[in-house]
C-alpha cells in the first residue's frame, strides 16, 4: 500500500488526501495550458491553431525536438 493510500497517512494533517493531489495536478495542469495559450497570444500566433498543429505534430516528432513545438520556437 502506498503513503498517501494508507489508512495511518490518511490520518495525518500534513498529509494530502488523494482529492487534493488530483486537484493540484489538474491545478497545474490546467495553468500549463493556460500559459502556453497566453504566450501565443502575446506572440501574435492563433491559440487554436498552434495546439491543433502541436497536438498532431506531437506523436510524430521525437522527444529530443519537442522543444520546437512550443510557441515561442515559432
Amino acid at each position: 500500500m502506498s503513503p498517501i493510500t494508507s489508512p495511518r497517512a490518511r490520518d495525518r494533517p500534513d498529509c494530502p488526501r488523494q482529492g487534493e493531489l488530483d486537484s493540484q495536478r489538474g491545478g497545474r495542469a490546467a495553468a500549463t495550458m493556460y500559459s502556453l495559450l497566453g504566450t501565443c497570444r502575446l506572440n501574435g500566433i492563433e491559440p487554436y491553431g498552434w495546439l491543433k498543429d502541436t497536438l498532431e505534430r506531437l506523436p510524430a516528432d521525437p522527444i529530443s525536438q519537442v522543444h520546437e513545438l512550443l510557441p515561442l520556437a515559432r
